[in-house]
């Protein structure tokens, strides 16, 4: 059973919606972009919280230091959303104020 991406909405199997993404601000859309060039971008690997997670979306946020992204465990198999660490949603706020 595959998963796939779609706009803003994360589909599995055959074409069955399984989450939605929120509408983002400006600035929230800025801020994924700068978590996605630490590595957070779909396609990608990560470990976090000491599992091991193949990326299957872009970052999004649901609040203002709260940025998510869906996600595989590679154990598993299972399809999870897993919240970006707060030290990593800082560093990428920084960088766009030193920008």
């Amino acid at each position: 059973m595959g998963v796939f991406c779609s706009g803003s909405v994360l589909f599995q199997g055959s074409g069955h919606k399984c989450m939605a993404i929120p509408h983002m601000t400006t600035e929230q859309v800025t801020l994924c972009g700068r978590i996605k060039q630490l590595g957070y971008s779909c396609g990608g690997q990560v470990q976090l919280y000491g599992e091991r997670f193949d990326l299957i979306s872009d970052p999004f946020c649901v609040g203002d230091d709260c940025v998510l992204v869906d996600a595989l465990e590679q154990r598993s198999g299972h399809a999870r959303r897993v919240r970006i660490p707060v030290n990593i949603v800082r560093m990428a706020k920084e960088q766009h104020r030193a920008a």
